[in-house]
């Protein structure tokens, strides 16, 4: 087979993650030999280099290394000032734009294209998913044709599949339902339906972005093999697991890995990735030892819109009577897998960059509860504050802080106990949302006890990173 390098950032507890071949990490002895030549190259030539710049070169000296036949480089932040940019790629693919970054790419969705756009070259096809303005990126498209040598170009826009947004007034509706419960932690969900066929599932649509993007360099491509590679997500990819309360241990539903013996996790086999919703078998109701359990990096507004979609999807707050078709109402509910209910706890942190109103108000129908924790990030926006732009949501009663926001005491705290003794969760399935940040992940897993490679100390970017590499640093 191919040997494929990945470059992508940032990593949840090892910077080894973010450089990887095959899914194997770049081993600490080949950052060690690759790093010192850099670092003095730098210092030579008084070179101002990041932590991101310097990342990219060693990645690229890594896969060169390893004589890797392609590889994938997801771009850091924007496109048009990235390092990543200084490569010449087969295909260029731009997944999605939305309102991120926006302190520093701009404040508009155009504004922010034209900065992701910036990875636009002339000769190079252009695979752009269904949320993008393609009428900003067909314009940056044609102005670079004019201003260079003329050479066919392809713009490919993969559409969408059905209704993939959430409209405003469906926002409002929630917001609207959230104040008539107040106080009531109700589980009544009466909110608009979720298209059940693809609804706001952020997989499909990667299916179909990775798909055309292939077919600019494949001519043959076996869809199905396809279709099988990408279900093997990144961890906190919407990754599912069962927590097990008296043994302490997880096992992963999205992956089958589990940390229970054989038996054990044959009985707890929940993965259903195979199969359609129509095909898939209801679990039986857990017992009070059993918890389920998403991590999810979804970090900007649109994430959380898809997030939250798929979870009032996977986990209704209301059971059905029946889970066919025609015995569902669609005015009243929307469509699930299994005619079971779900207890929701969502636990979540943010950066201070981010538009906490915009992300809080597609959790309000999805949960039952919310619990704010403080990411390990200078960047993170303090869980104090996270509450106060819930309690300002009307969230008052399933909205709050323990343990003082440390990530891993609350959710310690959270799974320890079932929370059926509340009279709006008896006989209803648990599920835990942990979701937000990319820098509450480490914790949460060590948390759930789940093995992780974890550096000694924290290797992500900071504000203001940009260092003077001096000959005194490669001594």
């Amino acid at each position: 087979g191919l040997r494929v390098g990945l470059f992508s950032s940032p990593h949840i507890s090892s910077f080894r993650e973010r450089i990887t071949v095959n899914g194997e990490a770049i081993q600490e002895k080949d950052i060690e030999m690759l790093l010192p030549p850099v670092i003095e190259i730098c210092a030579k030539n008084d070179i101002p280099a990041t932590f991101f710049e310097l990342t990219t070169i060693i990645s690229m000296g890594y896969f060169n290394m390893q004589e890797v036949d392609f590889a994938v480089y997801e771009v850091g932040l924007g496109g048009r000032l990235d390092s990543t940019n200084v490569l010449s790629p087969d295909v260029s693919v731009i997944t999605s734009i939305s309102l991120d970054h926006t302190q520093i790419l701009g404040e508009t969705i155009e504004e922010i294209a034209r900065e992701k756009g910036g990875i636009i070259k002339n000769g190079t096809p252009i695979v752009a998913g269904p949320n993008c303005p393609h009428h900003v990126l067909r314009e940056m498209l044609y102005d670079q044709q004019r201003q260079g040598s003329p050479s066919q170009q392809l713009y490919i826009e993969v559409p969408p599949r059905g209704d993939t947004v959430v409209r405003d007034d469906c926002l409002q509706y929630y917001e609207e339902a959230a104040t008539a419960a107040v106080g009531a932690n109700s589980a009544v969900d009466d909110s608009p339906p979720i298209d059940k066929d693809d609804e706001c599932d952020y997989n499909a649509e990667n299916y179909d972005i990775a798909l055309m993007a292939l077919k600019q360099r494949f001519h043959e491509i076996d869809e199905m093999k396809v279709q099988k590679a990408l279900l093997s997500l990144p961890p906190c990819r919407f990754q599912r697991l069962v927590y097990l309360r008296r043994e302490r241990k997880c096992m992963d539903m999205t992956t089958e890995k589990c940390s229970v013996d054989k038996k054990e996790a044959q009985r707890l086999n929940h993965d259903h990735r195979h199969c359609t919703s129509k095909d898939r078998i209801c679990e039986s109701r857990s017992s009070d030892n059993e918890v389920e359990i998403v991590l999810d990096v979804a970090h900007n507004e649109d994430a959380f819109r898809k997030l939250f979609a798929k979870v009032r999807r996977k986990y209704p707050r209301v059971a059905l009577a029946h889970a066919n078709d025609g015995d569902i109402d669609d005015h009243h509910h929307h469509y699930s897998d299994c005619s079971s209910s779900y207890h929701v706890t969502t636990i979540m942190g943010l950066s201070s960059t981010k538009d906490v109103n915009s992300c809080i108000k597609h959790i309000l129908m999805a949960t039952d509860r919310v619990f704010f924790v403080n990411a390990t990030s200078e960047r993170a926006r303090a869980a104090s504050d996270l509450l106060s732009y819930a309690l300002e949501k009307n969230m008052q009663g399933k909205a709050a802080v323990i343990e003082d926001g440390d990530v891993s005491n609350t959710i310690k705290s959270v799974i320890a106990k079932s929370p059926r003794g509340h009279h709006s969760s008896n006989n209803r399935r648990e599920v835990v949302i942990i979701c937000g940040s990319f820098f509450i992940m480490k914790e949460a897993r060590s948390a759930l006890n789940i093995p992780q490679i974890i550096d000694n100390f924290d290797l992500n970017e900071r504000f203001n990173d940009k260092v003077m590499v001096n000959e005194r640093a490669c001594k």
